[in-house]
């Protein structure tokens, strides 16, 4: 007669949410082990600690490369900081509209535990439409024209008064260059 128990460790991953009240997104990784043995007692399933989980950060969405880019600990696009631990972040959408340092749009932030590439979970977060910036006109007296326009993409449309002999209205067409 031959008898044998069969011990097994399992790996459980997890994100928290962090509450904040500036707005940002704050997440801390778990890491939840547990001992498990085959038996006929289904309290058999013991917790046995609970800690931060050392993760590899992919982020996805917008122009970035279909396959992710890996985002080290620190601050990346100038607003998604990852704790020097590995374990937890914070994306602050604020922050990536000042610097402008991803397009408008949704992207997704995944992540996967570093001793298991098998365990991961994911958090999606929208980039708003940046403000549109507000234009005006200054000529070499330094008087500041600021004119009503119409906003169409990246076209602003412009009717200027300009001052000579016969007074005539135009309309000026602007191309809006965004600096990153």
């Amino acid at each position: 007669m031959r008898t044998s128990i069969n011990l097994q460790t399992q790996k459980t991953y997890y994100p928290v949410e962090e509450p904040t009240i500036d707005g940002t997104i704050e997440f801390k990784i778990l890491q939840l082990l547990t001992d498990e043995s085959i038996s006929c007692d289904i309290s058999s399933v013991t917790k046995i600690d609970t800690t931060e989980a050392q993760s590899v950060f992919l982020l996805f969405g917008g122009p970035l490369d279909p396959g992710g880019v890996v985002l080290n600990p620190g601050k990346n696009y100038g607003g998604i900081t990852i704790n020097d631990n590995m374990a937890g972040f914070v994306i602050d959408t604020n922050a990536i509209v000042m610097k402008r340092s991803l397009q408008p749009g949704t992207y997704v932030l995944r992540f996967y535990l570093a001793s298991d590439l098998t365990q991961s979970s994911e958090v999606i977060f929208t980039v708003p439409a940046y403000p549109l910036p507000s234009i005006a006109f200054v000529d070499s007296l330094e008087i500041v024209w600021t004119q009503n326009a119409t906003i169409v993409g990246n076209l602003a449309l412009f009717h200027i008064k300009l001052e000579s002999s016969f007074s005539t209205w135009i309309r000026l067409c602007v191309r809006i260059a965004y600096h990153k």
